[in-house]
């Protein structure tokens, strides 16, 4: 299967990007403080360092998040398109800081054109559920992790309260 495709296409057409919460706003308010989305957990996990990736970047939200945290970011995904719209943003926002970013398009079920011990930090954040091969891909990272580097990896959570809630 031709994943970069697909995807593309998906992107390209905006099939795949999620719409604002708009479901259980009430709820949402009320529970807020206890409602953090996987950019503020994973931010709240990471530490300062010199370079990071993330792995399926998508417009590259979490690295512009991280910005003040590490000296490099890089962002990988197999979309094109998604890319250029991660460095149309840098660019936008960060003009005199483009330099601090690399974009690089790549499938997670390969393997990645990258140094060992490259990395101080990894982030894959809603990626694993769409890669094929998550030992290949695990086995990747930590090629690519410096020895006191770690990783901050998240899937949906299925059984999160707004997924289990069906209103007919």
């Amino acid at each position: 299967m031709n994943y970069k495709k697909l995807y593309e296409k998906q992107y390209g057409e905006g099939k795949l990007i999620s719409p604002p919460q708009r479901q259980f706003r009430g709820l949402r308010r009320l529970l807020k403080k206890y409602d953090w989305d996987r950019y503020t957990v994973a931010e709240q996990l990471i530490e300062s360092r010199e370079r990071l990736l993330d792995i399926g970047c998508g417009e590259g939200y979490l690295l512009r998040k991280l910005k003040d945290k590490f000296e490099e970011l890089y962002g990988m995904d197999v979309s094109p398109s998604r890319l250029h719209e991660a460095e149309a943003k840098i660019k936008e926002l960060y003009p005199s800081e483009i330099s601090r970013f690399k974009f690089v398009e790549g499938n997670a079920d390969d393997p990645l054109a990258i140094p060992d011990k490259y990395f101080d930090a990894i982030t894959c954040i809603a990626v694993i559920e769409h890669v094929y091969d998550i030992f290949s891909l695990a086995k990747e990272m930590y090629r690519v992790l410096k020895p006191d580097g770690y990783v901050i990896a998240e899937v949906p959570n299925i059984a999160y309260l707004k997924h289990r809630l069906h209103f007919y």
